[in-house]
């Protein structure tokens, strides 16, 4: 049944959660996973992309093909948002961060584009430096996906 009008309707994150919990509105997300491949477009884009212009930047610019399933991350000229395209077999998604107040302090200098690592894009999120975040390294690394 159509439950799209509740969601409409939740005004609060709480509500939101109310209405997962009670199984009337589900939520699809992407899971981060070791293999995955994170790449990091350096320089900054016109927001008012959607998904058709950042395909379009990241064949033309970056030389990525956006239908390998890898998450790309863009970030706007302030860098108080971030933009992350993917594709999933099915469709493309588009994740969009806004920060309510300052910037992301981070953001790669380097050439077109940067991988980053999983934990490392988490990091990134939560509004700190990923080239901080050390963890163990991996014992016998796993390949990157796609």
């Amino acid at each position: 049944r159509d439950c799209s009008w509740r969601w409409r309707r939740a005004r609060t994150t709480e509500m939101v959660l109310q209405l997962c919990r009670a199984g009337l509105v589900g939520i699809a997300v992407i899971q981060l996973t070791a293999q995955m491949r994170i790449l990091v477009a350096v320089a900054s884009i016109d927001f008012r992309a959607g998904i058709d212009g950042l395909a379009r930047i990241c064949l033309a610019q970056l030389q990525v093909d956006p239908f390998r399933g890898w998450l790309v991350v863009f970030c706007n000229r302030r860098r108080t948002a971030i933009k992350i395209l993917t594709y999933d077999g099915q469709g493309f998604w588009v994740c969009h961060k806004r920060l309510s107040s300052g910037k992301f302090p981070y953001w790669p200098t380097d050439g077109p584009i940067q991988e980053l690592q999983a934990h490392q894009l988490q990091v990134l999120l939560m509004g700190a430096d990923p080239s901080q975040a050390r963890g163990v390294s991996a014992w016998r690394p796993l390949p990157r996906a796609a």
